[in-house]
Parts: structure tokens; C-alpha cells; sequence
């Protein structure tokens, strides 16, 4: 699991439930979506997720309706989007049923956490923006990885100053 993620998680919810991942979360998809007849492959609605709802913090149907989409390729009228948002709560209701995550839902609670400023400073390799990207979160989100990664910043004790190979105070 993404490190970051994982330690801005556990810093204020404990360790994470067991992940739904790979084929698992693949065939949980396609239930959803059979089970609410849409024209569109699993593959598709799980992009829309993670790119489009979690990716730009959508947290109900007036946002979805409301994002901009770009990039996505296939253009969704209002009706199709507000089935796919049925699926996609439909979804989200069978994790908690079933008590997992999954990588996207860790990364995108751990993004709004940093941009709440609930939880202190990670201490990542790469940039918070590059790790959350790596693990399910989508380029498409750049404003809100911006923020995040400002806000991680903002609450990042100032670096040692190098001078000639030593550190000087």
C-alpha cells in the first residue's frame, strides 16, 4: 500500500480494513453495474470514480453533475451520470458491507485529510502529489493535488540549510 496514504490513514483512523483489490474489486464492478443495468464496462465506471469523483473530492450527485469531465473521452448526459452515480454509491455500500477499502479510497481520504489539515506533515521520497497519483489518484485532480501538496508543505518544518557539506544553524 502507498505509504503515504497509509500513514496519513492510520494517523487518524488506525490501521485500514483489508483491501479489495485486482479481480475482486473488478467483479464487485461489474455486480454493480449489471445490477443497475448501465451501458458502460467496468473498466469505464471505475475510471469515472477514480478520476472524476474521488480525484476532484465529489461528495454528492450536484458535484458529479456539475464536474467537468475533460479528457474522459466519452461525454455522460445528466441522466447517465446520475446512473452512474447510483452505481457508484452502490458500490461504496457493498465495501462497507463487506468492511474493505480499496487503494483509491485510502489515497483520496488521505488527500482530503492533508487538505484539511487534520494530520501532520508525511514524510514521503517523492511528493505527496507523485505517491497519490501512483496509487489511484489522477492526474486529472492537478488543482486539488496542488492544494494537497501546498497544505502538506505548509505544516513541513523548514529545511536544514547546507552550507560547503555541513549543516549550519
Amino acid at each position: 500500500m502507498d505509504q503515504v496514504a497509509n500513514q496519513v490513514w492510520r494517523s487518524v483512523h488506525g490501521a485500514p480494513p483489508p483491501l479489495i483489490q485486482g479481480d475482486d474489486e473488478r467483479d464487485l464492478w461489474k455486480e454493480v453495474i449489471d445490477g443497475h443495468g448501465l451501458p458502460f464496462g467496468d473498466r469505464f465506471v471505475a475510471d469515472e470514480w477514480r478520476q472524476v469523483i474521488l480525484g476532484n473530492g465529489i461528495t454528492g450527485l450536484a458535484g458529479y453533475q456539475a464536474a467537468s469531465r475533460a479528457g474522459r473521452g466519452k461525454p455522460l448526459t445528466a441522466p447517465q451520470r446520475a446512473r452512474v452515480w447510483a452505481a457508484v454509491e452502490a458500490f461504496e455500500a457493498r465495501l462497507r458491507e463487506r468492511g474493505v477499502l480499496t487503494h483509491a479510497l485510502v489515497c483520496a481520504e488521505a488527500t482530503r485529510l492533508l487538505e484539511q489539515g487534520a494530520v501532520g506533515q508525511p514524510q514521503p521520497q517523492l511528493c505527496l502529489g507523485q505517491q497519490l497519483l501512483m496509487f489511484g489518484v489522477p492526474a486529472r485532480s492537478s488543482t486539488r493535488m496542488r492544494t494537497t501538496a501546498r497544505a502538506a508543505r505548509r505544516r513541513r518544518a523548514p529545511p536544514s540549510r547546507r552550507s560547503g557539506g555541513h549543516v549550519s544553524g
